[in-house]
């Protein structure tokens, strides 16, 4: 098989290998030059986002994941991988309203609520994030886990922890 510089599947398959290995500057320029070929192509900006948020090259990282958002409104991962990125960047108040849209957009996935109040939370919104936070466990509860993950300072928090018990007592019984 002979290999054609001009093919951005090449480029693109080369950086999900770098990717993979964690040579997140070596994986960009590769997808750098498959968008170069094909740039509104969502699989290669979603790498790209992916490879800038590891280097929290955080307006690059948006960037390209937005442009994700726009060709696969309806795709709960494109959202996640936003809404993720905003929160990381400590962009709490836009992590705030791309999860809300996000949760429209999908059907109202669960996942989107677990955003909303670890962003509330972090914008020192508490009653709007416990709120929030009680209506996800009340939809998902097994998605707890991944609210604790994205943000572990909850558990600072006496009315998350005292939420958290009467909902698990409620559970067992």
């Amino acid at each position: 098989m002979h290999l054609r510089p001009e093919d951005s599947r090449l480029h693109y398959k080369i950086a999900v290998t770098y990717h993979a290995e964690g040579q997140w500057e070596r994986a960009i320029r590769q997808i750098d030059s498959a968008l170069k070929l094909f740039p509104g192509q969502p699989d290669y900006n979603r790498l790209a986002g992916e490879c800038h948020a590891r280097l929290k090259q955080w307006q690059q990282a948006i960037d390209h994941l937005a442009l994700v958002v726009r060709s696969r409104p309806k795709t709960a991962a494109s959202w996640e991988a936003l809404t993720s990125c905003l929160f990381e960047a400590g962009a709490h108040a836009e992590a705030l309203k791309q999860s809300m849209l996000a949760y429209e957009s999908t059907g109202k996935k669960p996942l989107f609520l677990f955003y909303q109040a670890a962003a509330s939370f972090a914008m020192a919104r508490f009653s709007d994030g416990l709120e929030t936070l009680n209506e996800a466990m009340e939809a998902a509860p097994k998605m707890l886990k991944r609210f604790m993950v994205l943000y572990p300072a909850a558990l600072q928090h006496p009315a998350v922890v005292d939420l958290l018990a009467r909902f698990k007592r409620r559970r067992s019984f």
